[in-house]
Parts: structure tokens; sequence; C-alpha cells
């Protein structure tokens, strides 16, 4: 006697649409995939109610979520777009230090010196730069003529009749809560240089008038939380950085 094979379910062969049996003749028997693929083809058929709760999301549904995000947007925006005291003394250090180093970069395109002068007794505090037109033994004091040919292009600011670049609202020169600079620096004043204004030679080196082979460092700081405070400083190579007080050490 031949033996008889048993398939397995899931080789059962595909029923057609018309062998479909009826949901209530299911019931208490187990059912096969075609069956249960029969079952769900008929439900949408006979109730179409049954298909529309179980696809997608209604208009109203989509408009109160749309809603949602833009309430949301409203309320988080003015929070993200705060600048913190941090970042303005940041910014503030930073841009000095690009129109530091764009007066050294023309100090060696013009072979000229480039004087960088900085005004602490301003409001807001400000800086210039300008060069020497005449014999180099001479000292500019920075006249229109003088800022122009200098030609360092984010001096955009006036005060009175010199142009030059505005520290950020509420940034100063100041020390705020240093104690000392990056190094060991003195933090005596906001301004610690042999000479102010700071000399540019026609090799990108620093020029003190003392001949001093000394590093300079200028401090800036947030007029109302003291604690932020950064460092530029300016060796005598012509070398410039930015740094950070963080904690009571400086990065």
């Amino acid at each position: 006697m031949a033996p008889t094979l048993l398939l397995p379910e899931a080789f059962e062969p595909a029923q057609p649409m018309g062998d479909c049996v009826s949901e209530e003749h299911l019931r208490g028997s187990p059912m096969t995939r075609t069956q249960k693929r029969c079952t769900t083809d008929a439900r949408r058929k006979t109730n179409p109610r049954w298909c529309r709760q179980t696809g997608g999301f209604t208009l109203v549904e989509v408009l109160i979520v749309i809603l949602m995000i833009g309430v949301l947007s409203a309320l988080v925006a003015p929070t993200l777009a705060r600048v913190t005291p941090a970042e303005l003394a940041s910014e503030g250090a930073e841009d000095l230090a690009q129109a530091m180093r764009l007066a050294r970069y023309r100090a060696v395109a013009m072979n000229r010196r480039v004087y960088f002068d900085f005004q602490p007794s301003g409001t807001p505090n400000f800086y210039t730069a300008y060069v020497n037109l005449g014999d180099p033994a001479d000292v500019p004091t920075g006249t229109p003529a003088e800022i122009t040919a200098a030609n360092i292009p984010v001096l955009n600011d006036t005060q009175g009749s010199m142009r030059g670049a505005d520290l950020p609202e509420a940034i100063v020169f100041a020390t705020g809560h240093a104690a000392s600079g990056p190094g060991g620096a003195p933090a005596t004043s906001a301004l610690v240089l042999p000479s102010n204004p700071l000399i540019f030679g026609p090799r990108g080196t620093v020029e003190w008038p003392d001949g001093s082979l000394a590093t300079g460092v200028v401090y800036v700081s947030h007029a109302d939380h003291p604690s932020r405070v950064r460092a530029i400083t300016v060796a005598r190579s012509g070398m410039i950085k930015v740094w950070y007080l963080n904690a009571g050490s400086w990065e």
C-alpha cells in the first residue's frame, strides 16, 4: 500500500476566490492562510466602514498634528534664537582676532607697518587699523586716509570720524573674573601690551617700540556676566590665538 503524503499548511495549494468559505462557517475551526485572506476581503466588500477604520488618518487628524507642530515651533523658536553671554563673548573675541590677522596679512602684502589700535574707552568698545603712508619713522594717527589704505574689510563701523569695528553688544575690553591669563600671563588690565597700538611689521612680526619679545594679551568680557571671559594672545612672531576661560582654566 502506497504511503499517504501529507502537505503542511504552508504548502497548501491556493484556493480560488470562489472557494472562500464564510466567516460564520469557520468559527470553531482553524483557518488556513487562504481562508484568512478570503475572510478579510469579504469584510472589505461587505463593511466599507471596517476598511476605513483600519487605513491611514483622517483630514481632521492631520490638521490637528500640523497645528500642534506650529504651536510648539512658536514656543521653542525664541529660545533657540537667543544668544547666550558666552556666545557673545566668543563672537567678540573671534571677530577681534580675525581683524588682527587681516591687519598682519596687510602689513606683509603692502610691505609697510600696520597699526592695530584698541579703543577701550569708547561706547561701544572699538578697534581699528591703519597704515603708515609716510616715512617709516613717522607714527600715523589713524586718519581716514590711513585707515582706508589699510583696507581691512571688517572695519565697517564708525566712532566720530574714525572708521573701525565695534565689539558686540555688552562685550567690553575687560578681564572679568580672570585672576590671570593664559600661561600665567598677568590680568591686571584689559590690554596687557607693551604698547597700544599694536604694530605689525612688513615681515608679519610684532614690533614693540621697546624691542620687547613679550607676548601681548587682550581680554574681552561680557559686561553683565564677567565670568564669560575670552583672551587673545599675540606672540612676537605674529601668531594670534583665542583662549576661553572655563572653570578657572584657559583652554
